[in-house]
């Protein structure tokens, strides 16, 4: 039985990893989408809130909810793929 719980506690640990990492790389494109956008309307009040929900995912994590964590930064991602799409498509409009 302990074989398994170390197998179980390396898979959580491995996971929430790789779950924080994607969260970093969202605030990577964050913090540069911000130096070479912030005088866009509305873009740091995008940006303000992305921060806001990543450090939620972040929580999530700290509270073992891996699953919740996983969703909530994928759905993160995919907002910040479509916002800054349209941002790139008509920056002020």
């Amino acid at each position: 039985m302990t074989k398994l719980d170390s197998y179980t506690k390396d898979s959580y640990k491995i996971r929430a990893s790789e779950i924080l990492q994607r969260a970093k790389s969202i605030e990577n494109l964050i913090l540069l989408g911000e130096r070479h956008n912030k005088f866009l309307p509305g873009y740091t009040d995008f940006t303000e809130s992305m921060k806001v929900r990543l450090d939620k995912a972040r929580d999530l994590v700290v509270k073992k909810d891996l699953d919740a964590a996983d969703t909530q930064v994928r759905a993160l991602f995919d907002e910040w793929r479509q916002v800054s799409d349209k941002y790139d498509q008509d920056p002020f409009g």
